[in-house]
């Protein structure tokens, strides 16, 4: 959602920062609406949670029912460990911080080499921050440097 001043393709500080993941404010970028209610469906089309091992068994990745049903498209993302065509997928990695008060959390696809910061209040407030930034494909992600 954009302010009135953002859809007229004007500056606006509240939605920059909320861009920015620096803070949120309601009506404008990067403000918080209610959390959206998603079934298994709406995210397992894209990955596949299971994958032949070099011994021809199948392999599942780790699993957490708590945070299946707080954050299923974060679970899968970290976990997941083929894609749906069966080629072989390196699994997000999350690295969980406080700083200021701020609960942040750094996010890393290994597989496409791209990472993105997530703050929030508390930390369910992180986690489902991810799993909507993964669910609707929006946020910042910026490639990795190479040194």
């Amino acid at each position: 959602m954009r302010c009135a001043k953002a859809r007229q393709n004007q500056f606006c500080g509240y939605c920059y920062a909320g861009i920015r993941g620096r803070s949120a404010w309601k009506g404008h970028a990067g403000g918080h609406a209610a959390p959206v209610k998603t079934t298994q469906e709406d995210y397992m089309q894209f990955i596949s949670r299971m994958t032949k091992a070099p011994g021809g068994k199948l392999v599942a990745g780790p699993s957490d029912d708590t945070l299946a049903q707080l954050a299923p498209a974060l679970l899968e993302w970290m976990t997941a460990v083929a894609w749906d065509d069966g080629k072989a997928r390196q699994t997000g990695t999350v690295m969980v911080m406080t700083e200021g008060g701020v609960w942040k959390a750094w996010m890393h696809d290994r597989d496409a080499k791209v990472s993105s910061w997530v703050t929030g209040k508390d930390l369910v407030e992180v986690l489902t921050r991810m799993d909507l930034l993964l669910q609707n494909g929006q946020g910042e992600w910026r490639s990795d440097k190479m040194k």
